[in-house]
């Protein structure tokens, strides 16, 4: 069967300077935007919107790791070289909140529709921080190996956000209920699967991934209407901790 060729075109062609090392992309589709972090600690986002690009800055030279973009909030969180996690306001272009990670940051991931950022580490714990707010959660999830085991990748599920893919480099997954938080963290397992080869953040097919386990659709079973009812509900178990060092005293803004 012949397959069909897509019809492609540039829209807009950027150029990223070779000379200037990158360290980490992403791109969020609703606005369109691409941010590429560098080894210097700067971040450029680049959007057809924009006549050229803006660039922020986090003040050291520290590589960024890590890069993530709201859908609908002008928001990027990037986690550098040290640690720690740096959180701008796209729209005026400036650092509102910083937040030093207790323990090496290894992957993030975003929770659905919502604010919360997710951040693995080294050690295994896994992180709840609102970049929106400035807050962190008081509320982690601990290692979920023995011995402790890097996490690799952090997913939520895309429709019921109160369950979490946490995946290991020694290549334990684990599904957690968010919503069993106030039991032991052995009664939010729901599911525990041991994989032969995990692969991890400096391997040629980027880091693991809901959809890279297998099974993994068995493993996050969705509602049978497919309604997103719990989007709402992650403020249930993420009860506000500390709150992040803020770069401007007194800053807030109403997102609407």
């Amino acid at each position: 069967m012949k397959r069909a060729t897509p019809n492609l075109s540039v829209k807009l062609n950027r150029v990223i300077d070779p000379t200037d090392d990158a360290t980490a992309i992403v791109f969020e589709p609703v606005q369109s935007i691409t941010a590429i972090g560098y080894a210097s600690g700067k971040i450029r986002l680049f959007s057809e919107k924009l006549p050229t690009h803006v660039e922020l800055g986090i003040g050291r030279s520290s590589e960024i790791r890590h890069l993530v973009v709201l859908s609908s909030q002008p928001v990027v969180a990037a986690i550098d070289g040290l640690g720690t996690l740096w959180v701008f306001d796209t729209d005026i272009q400036r650092l509102c909140f910083s937040y030093n990670v207790p323990l090496a940051p290894t992957c993030v991931g975003l929770i659905a529709d919502t604010s919360w950022l997710l951040i693995g580490t080294e050690a295994g714990r896994v992180y709840f921080v609102d970049v929106l707010e400035g807050k962190k959660s008081d509320f982690s999830i601990g290692c979920q190996t023995r011995p402790p085991s890097p996490v690799v990748s952090v997913a939520a599920h895309p429709l019921e956000t109160e369950k979490l893919l946490i995946a290991y480099s020694e290549g334990t997954c684990v599904v957690c209920d968010l919503g069993k938080a106030s039991g032991s963290e052995k009664a939010m397992v729901l599911t525990r699967h041991k994989y032969e080869h995990l692969q991890t953040q400096g391997e040629t097919d980027g880091p693991a991934s809901a959809a890279d386990v297998d099974s993994s659709a068995a493993m996050l079973q969705t509602t049978q209407d497919g309604q997103r009812s719990q989007r709402d509900s992650v403020h249930g178990y993420a009860n506000i901790g500390s709150e992040l060092t803020s770069a401007r005293p007194g800053y807030a803004r109403n997102y609407g």
